[in-house]
C-alpha cells in the first residue's frame, strides 16, 4: 500500500470492558505517533499496558476528546476485557496487510502492579451520580 496517505486517526489498538462503567462500558486505545507507527515493512511490536505507555481513554462520546487513561481506568478495563482489537486498514488504498503471531504475554512477576489501593476505593460514577464512588464505576 501507499502509506503516504494514511487513515486517520490510526487506533492501533482498541481494549475494551463491556462491564466497566456499572455496565456502561469502557474502551482505551492505543494510537499510532512518532514511537509507535509502522510503515508497511515487517516488524515486531510490543505494548505495555502501563499509563505512561501513551494509553488513551474513549470518552464514548464523539463531541468529547479522548485523554490519557488513568491507572484505574486501566486497571478496570483489563480486570474483565471483552474485546481487543488491532487495526489492519493503514492506508486510504489497497493494501495487503499479515498479522502474524499476536502473543499477549505477562510481565514478569516483579514488574507487575498491584491493582492500586486507591482505584480498590473505587471511581466516581460520572454517566449516573458523579457523587457515587464505587468500583465498578471505574
Amino acid at each position: 500500500g501507499n502509506f503516504s496517505e494514511l487513515n486517520a486517526p490510526l487506533d492501533w489498538v482498541t481494549i475494551e470492558c463491556a462491564a466497566c462503567d456499572s455496565g456502561g462500558g469502557a474502551r482505551m486505545v492505543r494510537f499510532t505517533d512518532d514511537h509507535l507507527w509502522w510503515d508497511g515493512s515487517e516488524r515486531s511490536v510490543s505494548l505495555r499496558l502501563l499509563p505512561l505507555e501513551n494509553w488513551q481513554l474513549d470518552p464514548l462520546n464523539s463531541a468529547l476528546d479522548f485523554e490519557p487513561a488513568t491507572e484505574c481506568q486501566i486497571a478496570a478495563i483489563l480486570s474483565n476485557v471483552s474485546r481487543i482489537a488491532i487495526l489492519g486498514d493503514f492506508t486510504r488504498g489497497g493494501e495487503g496487510v499479515a498479522i502474524d503471531n499476536i502473543m499477549i504475554t505477562q510481565a514478569p512477576v516483579s514488574e507487575q502492579p498491584r491493582y492500586p489501593v486507591d482505584c480498590q476505593k473505587g471511581c466516581p460514577c460520572n454517566r449516573h451520580n458523579p457523587e457515587i464512588i464505587r468500583p465498578t464505576c471505574c
